[in-house]
């Protein structure tokens, strides 16, 4: 055998099945108007443990609509229930929003996430005068609450009804119309995303193309459609794991606003792991426990009210949107079906 020939024929076949995932890993890929599938054996998961996944999410279960979809290096290769289900993520939307925002900075329609949200028209208070889209985005505004901006971590949806709102002022249009001209490289299946309220209403499918923008970091099919640098900066905990709970009892919505969700929640688990709207399961600094045990350390997570999540898992190559029984969330702890259900799918990927 000629050895040039032949190191020439390895290295071919190397790089064939090599991609950015690292070696013997397929190569990313990127959905059109449809996703491209695999078999889970195909993309190197265990089908079985992705049948007993969607089991436990519900799909069986007609008290849970459970729906969602798998993908891994691109290629859709587990989906369960109505992939047509068109309905609402509540609180996972959030990430969307701070999405929004880095193509309003790429625009030029905003300086950076320090700039001022007093200056899009709102009348605040004195108190609000120096919140920024980064203490929004963050849940550290001190929106509707005693504390002044960037002292205080709160859960805070009449805050986030503020970052909806101000994005359509900094965008000149409703949010529906300023996602589909940004994500219209994405070639998102089902159409519209956003309802007149600013509420993500759309298919786990489509809602999964989002999650693999962001775990390929602003690159969509070779482009880079939003700075790297907005990732590196931010695809991390933003908000300091020694920030004091606010001590609000009741919100002030003196803007009129309404809510985006519910009340202000001065939830324990904000501190060193939110930020830009993600939980992230490493916390900020390292030194605490993770938020989850059992998963990668690099996970991080979109959260809503009534079983709609989305996990990303860049050391793994996978994206899980879907809606279902998840399970509580108590950080930390091991013995929770939220932990044992993702662990199970790091499981598939063994």
């Amino acid at each position: 055998m000629r050895w040039p020939l032949f190191i020439g024929c390895v290295m071919a076949t190397l790089l064939a099945f090599c991609g950015p995932s690292g070696a013997g890993q397929p190569e990313r890929v990127f959905p059109g108007v449809s996703w491209a599938t695999k078999s889970p054996a195909e993309a190197g998961l265990d089908a079985g443990k992705l049948q007993e996944f969607a089991r436990r999410m519900g799909v069986d279960d007609p008290n849970f609509h459970s729906s969602g979809c798998i993908v891994r290096y691109g290629y859709l290769v587990y989906s369960w229930g109505n992939q047509a289900d068109n309905s609402n993520w509540a609180s996972a939307t959030k990430p969307v929003l701070s999405t929004l925002l880095f193509f309003a900075i790429k625009e030029g329609k905003l300086k950076s996430v320090d700039d001022k949200v007093g200056d899009w028209g709102w009348k605040l208070s004195d108190k609000d005068k120096p919140m920024t889209f980064r203490h929004l985005a963050n849940m550290t505004s001190g929106y509707a609450c005693q504390e002044p901006p960037g002292a205080a971590w709160n859960y805070n949806d009449p805050a986030i009804q503020l970052y909806f709102l101000t994005l359509e002022k900094v965008f000149g249009k409703d949010i529906n119309s300023a996602a589909t001209e940004y994500f219209r490289p994405l070639q998102l299946q089902d159409g519209t995303i956003f309802s007149s309220t600013g509420r993500l209403i759309t298919t786990s499918r489509d809602f999964a193309r989002i999650g693999w923008f962001w775990l390929n970091r602003g690159d969509w099919a070779g482009k880079q459609l939003l700075p790297r640098k907005f990732f590196d900066d931010y695809m991390k905990p933003q908000v300091p794991g020694n920030l004091p709970l606010s001590v609000t009892k009741k919100a002030d919505d003196y803007l009129g606003i309404g809510s985006y969700g519910g009340k202000p929640r001065p939830t324990a688990y904000g501190p060193g792991k939110y930020g830009f709207n993600w939980w992230f399961n490493v916390p900020e600094g390292g030194s605490a426990k993770p938020f989850l045990p059992d998963v990668p350390a690099d996970i991080i997570m979109a959260i809503g009210h009534g079983g709609n999540f989305m996990v990303l898992m860049p050391s793994l190559d996978l994206v899980i949107a879907g809606r279902g029984d998840w399970g509580h969330i108590m950080p930390g702890t091991e013995r929770v079906k939220f932990n044992a259900n993702l662990k199970l799918l790091v499981d598939a990927a063994k």
